[in-house]
């Protein structure tokens, strides 16, 4: 996650990689801050995206403000 805000280009390029070459590409929503800022950005690397990992916070931010999930735990 943290390098979507400093080169998502680069990350878009590895992910399209790993599909092209069969292999497994992970992201990590990496904190509130990036889920919050960054959320469209993960939004274009979803399709991508074999595993993506997050705490309960960073999945609650990333639901509200780019799924329109109101989560409540």
């Amino acid at each position: 996650g943290y390098f979507i805000r400093t080169c998502l280009q680069a990350v878009l390029k590895l992910a399209q990689h790993a599909e092209k070459k069969r292999k497994i590409f992970a992201l990590n929503l990496s904190a509130e801050y990036i889920c919050e800022k960054f959320g469209e950005d993960i939004m274009k690397l979803l399709p991508l995206v074999d595993f993506l990992f997050g705490n309960e916070q960073e999945a609650k931010c990333f639901a509200q403000h780019h799924l329109n999930i109101d989560v409540c735990w």
